[in-house]
């Protein structure tokens, strides 16, 4: 063994074991090897690698090893004693080993004694080098290990927290429509996103250790991200012709089936998830691919609007693209470590989600505006203006929908007396007046009975819906009583109102339009009544 004197030695009891290796890949023997330098073919399932050497012999006392691993089962020997293993079981019941740090503690008295580690490779296509195991303080590793990827870690909390934070207003805030969906998809993809940086840069090793469940996470993650970035789209890919819309379809169908497939086989231990990541990388592609040339295609009729979505993209997609090619020209190439991949597409996601968070805010916006305009309208429309009150326009509509549910009904018809006299005595905008405070009257007194209309000038009528449930008669005793508390306080006043009632369900009433005229014909011989004169 190899005394490994190039060791790099930066404080008191850190050691970077990098040189002095005897390694053999299957039956290939690299002596005296330095592992920032060795490649070897990629490695297989059944593959065994084992690679030793003799530790420091100014070791200091209570270190701990770290060393990263890529789906393969562990044990650590030293002096032929076995001091640490992991995943043999696993490899036996054919589930997925995982990839990530493994932590050993060295026992005393250790040092100038010969350190041995033999691998099982679990996955075709695994790694073809070896990460160099370093041995410090537990304590110091954590920190520096933070202190390494504390930009990644600000951005990928960002993506998580963004994301759990709008999942759950999506939640309690009650979004509807559209805004509910697209916040929805906007959330979800940034969470997934994070989730899979999270693990891809080892931060989750502040909440476990286990790398199984690690590997499991990221993968989960980088599958079903995709198809919520799709989904946020789904309004732009549904303005084009059929071949667009029929390509959304078939790319969501095929990433959706993609998810389920692969899903099953890691649930059935019959296809692990590293061995469908071309595949994923191949949809990613075409996802890409269709959503730069809808937006594209959109940016030319609303350029202003799709320009910046646009340029976050393409940063997206151009820091994607390189992360792939990377990936594949170290696993294809040599140099490669598995699930030690270092991505930087984080960034560019970063920034596309940015671009997102302005479509929506943007979109928002447009939509509230759009709908309060609406609402403006329609109110200016079938609303009496002077009085609040449905106006006739709105009243017709009411009549055509009971009859076209045939639902029960009562029709109260309402004149109101002596409009004519306060407009010619008091003038204008007291008659004004006095018509909105019958309306309020009205309102008041028939609250959450029907609908309350003024017809035009001093006529008024009111639509009780399942009159069985509303005593009528106590409501007309009702609006009477605030009538005279109005008269008490106007000495001027002497304000009345005749009225005519017809149910829906009297003999030959077949449409309300026929209780109306009926409660109208009652309710002019309640005014000759009151008058003593016929209008």
């Amino acid at each position: 063994m190899f005394a490994g004197m190039g060791d790099v030695k930066h404080s008191d009891g850190y050691y970077e074991l990098a040189e002095g290796w005897s390694v053999q890949v299957r039956d290939e023997h690299y002596e005296d090897a330095n592992l920032i330098e060795l490649s070897f073919p990629l490695t297989n399932r059944g593959d065994i690698v084992v690679f030793e050497r003799t530790l420091p012999a100014n070791l200091v006392e209570g270190t701990v090893m770290q060393f990263y691993i890529t789906h393969a089962t562990v044990e650590v020997q030293i002096d032929g004693q076995l001091i640490y293993e992991y995943g043999h079981q696993l490899y036996e019941e054919h589930r997925m080993l995982g990839y990530g740090f493994h932590f050993v503690d060295i026992p005393y008295g250790s040092a100038g004694k010969e350190l041995r580690i033999s691998l099982r490779v679990s996955e075709n296509d695994a790694f073809s080098n070896i990460d160099v195991p370093i041995i410090d303080d537990g304590a110091h590793i954590m920190r520096n290990f933070m202190i390494e990827r504390r930009e990644a870690a600000a951005v990928i909390l960002f993506l998580v927290i963004f994301g759990v934070v709008f999942v759950l207003a999506t939640v309690f805030f009650n979004f509807e429509g559209s805004d509910f969906y697209r916040l929805l998809c906007l959330a979800f993809f940034s969470l997934s996103i994070g989730i899979w940086n999270l693990c891809n840069y080892d931060i989750i090793m502040l909440f476990t250790y286990n790398i199984r469940v690690k590997a499991i996470v990221e993968f989960s993650a980088i599958y079903g991200a995709p198809t919520f970035l799709f989904g946020y789209f789904y309004e732009e890919a549904l303005k084009g012709g059929k071949l667009q819309k029929y390509a959304y379809y078939v790319l969501m169908v095929l990433q959706i089936s993609f998810v389920a497939v692969t899903s099953v086989l890691q649930c059935f231990r019959i296809v692990h998830f590293p061995q469908m990541l071309k595949y994923n990388h191949m949809i990613m592609g075409m996802m890409a691919l269709y959503l730069i040339v809808i937006l594209a295609r959109n940016g030319w009729k609303f350029k202003e609007s799709h320009t910046v979505l646009m340029i976050g993209m393409l940063v997206m997609v151009l820091f994607a693209a390189g992360d792939i090619i990377r990936f594949n020209l170290q696993l294809y190439l040599g140099g490669f470590d598995g699930g030690h991949f270092i991505n930087y597409t984080y960034v560019g996601i970063f920034i596309f989600v940015l671009t997102l968070i302005v479509d929506f805010i943007r979109r928002t916006g447009t939509n509230l505006y759009t709908t309060v305009r609406n609402e403006t309208l329609e109110k200016m429309a079938y609303t009496d203006a002077l009085t609040g009150l449905l106006n006739r326009r709105r009243c017709e509509e009411i009549y055509d929908e009971i009859d076209k549910n045939r639902s029960d009904y009562a029709v109260i018809a309402l004149d109101l007396n002596d409009l004519k006299k306060v407009n010619d005595t008091l003038g204008h905008e007291a008659g004004d007046f006095y018509l909105r405070e019958f309306s309020g009257v009205l309102t008041k007194a028939f609250a959450g009975c029907g609908d309350i209309i003024r017809t035009g000038g001093d006529e008024f009528l009111v639509v009780v819906k399942n009159p069985a449930n509303v005593d009528v008669v106590a409501k007309i005793e009702e609006m009477n009583r605030l009538i005279a508390e109005l008269n008490q306080c106007h000495a001027n006043w002497n304000m009345s109102t005749a009225y005519g009632i017809c149910y829906g369900s009297e003999k030959d009433i077949e449409t309300i339009r026929e209780a109306d005229r009926v409660a109208d014909a009652r309710m002019y011989e309640k005014k000759h009544e009151m008058k003593g004169t016929v209008r």
